[in-house]
């Protein structure tokens, strides 16, 4: 049975809403943290929001790329290939979703069929 246009598009749809849940989680974290204890851990400094910037800026990419490709738009698909890239740093979550996002977005049957 032949996959038809719809089917590759919410593929790399809904792999690129994962790679921008998984790019949001060290965000959550720091506010799971923040608001859990009245004593917390951690040193709000400007490394803590350069990753919570970093996280928020690429989940961003990532959400409105799967926009994009949902909709076969050539540039979702170029889009995404920056948070696709950015996520393999966050190991080891990150790099599984980067690397399935790379591979959804990469094939041939999808490049075919966008706009």
């Amino acid at each position: 049975m032949e996959k038809d246009a719809q089917f590759y598009r919410k593929d790399a749809r809904n792999i690129l809403i994962l790679v921008g849940f998984i790019a949001f989680l060290p965000t959550l974290a720091f506010l799971i943290i923040k608001y859990s204890d009245s004593a917390s851990s951690i040193k709000w400094d400007a490394v803590t929001f350069g990753i919570i910037f970093y996280s928020i800026i690429v989940a961003t990419l990532a959400f409105y790329a799967a926009i994009k490709c949902g909709s076969g738009k050539k540039i979702g698909r170029n889009l995404a290939f920056i948070p696709s890239i950015l996520i393999l740093l966050n190991f080891p979550l990150g790099t599984i979703f980067g690397i399935a996002a790379l591979v959804k977005i990469n094939k041939k049957k999808f490049i075919e069929l966008l706009i």
